[in-house]
């Protein structure tokens, strides 16, 4: 066998050999592409929770105004479940896009629980114009901040939660519950890095005692059978302003 003969037949093993490799190399790279991660769903998804986690994939923010089953003038509320939402923040390859997109969801109606208890959550959470039952993260690690913006929530419990950035509400309301109570706000041993701002609203109690707080802590024009700060410290200003 000549010398060129021989580099002949090594190349057409290499050849061979690329052959098989390319389509398993072309799978991986296929199931990390961020087009395919955001049009993998989970079987028991209704077809609006589709919509809502391929555009916080993509874009990084879902709003019931812009979903194609929008009707002009007539904006209904995207019905989501609280599993659902659990999912994208806590189960791959879902919780690596919301880390890096944030997790926006605006004008929605959540009629299940969220339960977080003791789980480890990585970025934003915006949640704008919602209904929503109970809110649980008690002993939860929430590594970015919360935004609540106009929603109606059974209750929230934030009871020895960790908040690395800030915890902001603004015209959030709590339901009454059968005997006729207001829902709370319990974040008894809270420690939030940044500060909570919270502004109008009603609420049946704000318990913060023993939290801990980085930078302030600010309520105005809200109303709450009763506020707790006992025991909390604050690394900052506090402003009370306009309670009812």
């Amino acid at each position: 066998m000549t010398i060129r003969s021989v580099y002949r037949a090594i190349g057409f093993v290499v050849i061979v050999l690329l052959a098989c490799v390319a389509p398993d190399a072309q799978a991986v790279s296929r199931s990390l592409a961020p087009a395919d991660v955001c049009t993998q769903y989970i079987a028991d998804w209704s077809d609006v929770e589709k919509y809502v986690w391929t555009d916080v994939c993509r874009h990084g923010e879902a709003d019931a105004g812009l979903a194609p089953f929008a009707r002009k003038g007539d904006i209904p509320p995207m019905p989501i479940s609280g599993d659902f939402v659990r999912t994208l923040l806590t189960l791959s390859p879902y919780r690596e896009r919301v880390a890096e997109k944030g997790l926006r969801i605006h004008g929605f109606q959540m009629n299940s629980p969220l339960v977080l208890h003791n789980l480890t959550v990585h970025g934003l959470l915006d949640f704008q114009y919602f209904t929503a039952d109970w809110i649980d993260m008690s002993f939860a690690t929430i590594d970015g901040p919360i935004q609540l913006v106009r929603g109606l929530v059974k209750s929230i419990t934030l009871d020895r939660a960790h908040i690395t950035f800030d915890l902001t509400m603004i015209d959030v309301y709590t339901r009454w519950s059968n005997d006729c109570s207001l829902g709370s706000i319990d974040a008894s041993g809270v420690e939030i890095d940044d500060g909570v701002q919270i502004i109008g609203g009603r609420f049946g109690k704000l318990n913060f005692s023993e939290a801990k707080f980085g930078r302030r802590f600010g309520i105005e024009n809200a109303k709450s059978n009763a506020i707790s700060l006992y025991g909390a410290t604050v690394n900052g200003p506090v402003r009370l302003t306009n309670l009812v």
